[in-house]
């Protein structure tokens, strides 16, 4: 498994805290180049990811306080990762005064000039501050508290990326449908009835 593939899944959301803003809910379409769909479910500070990453379906549930469960569908198993010390800092985001309507939302284009595990490499990034702030672990696990109030920040009420092109002008992917709809809570735990696999080595490893 790429676990640098499920980080980039779980960063299209941004980081998770409070908002001035109610935090959307709903389920969120997304568009890789040349990849499957990703389909993510939103709902408070829990994140649901659903894609196919070359193994067959895959779902990544990510949790408040920054727990990440991969499930392989197809086998009906599950795998608790062990949470992550530390990560890259953010990249600067740096306005480029250009704006966009994606799926029906507003959004500027700033432009990302390193590369990080967590937010990929360097491009345009096309951000709306509609959905409010969402993912996993403000304040641990796949995000530094400090790196999340760097982002709060700099962009006030949200922070959610809708379109990725990277430097050679070519799509990376970009959201084309965003539902407003209830998410069952047992959209955020594995399926009953599959089975939890141990990572092997030492924990942490």
């Amino acid at each position: 498994m790429r676990f640098d593939l499920l980080v980039a899944a779980l960063a299209l959301a941004g980081p998770t805290g409070a908002a001035a803003q109610a935090p959307f809910e709903g389920v969120i379409t997304i568009t890789r180049t040349g990849h499957s769909e990703i389909t993510v479910r939103l709902k408070g500070d829990r994140v649901r990811v659903e894609t196919d990453f070359g193994q067959g379906p895959m779902v990544v549930i990510g949790s408040a306080d920054g727990q990440v469960t991969t499930v392989m569908m197809a086998a009906r198993r599950y795998m608790v990762l062990p949470k992550q010390s530390s990560v890259d800092p953010n990249p600067k985001f740096t306005a480029t005064g250009k704006h966009a309507s994606i799926a029906g939302l507003d959004c500027q284009y700033y432009r990302q000039t390193e590369e990080t595990r967590f937010w990929g490499p360097p491009g345009e990034v096309c951000i709306t501050t509609a959905l409010g702030f969402h993912a996993v672990g403000g304040g641990g696990g796949l995000m530094k508290a400090a790196d999340a109030a760097a982002l709060k920040a700099q962009f006030g009420t949200g922070f959610f990326i809708l379109k990725k092109i990277d430097p050679t002008g070519r799509t990376s992917f970009e959201v084309t449908k965003i539902e407003r709809t209830a998410v069952s809570d047992a959209m955020f735990a594995p399926p009953p009835g599959f089975t939890e696999m141990k990572m092997s080595g030492r924990p942490g490893a």
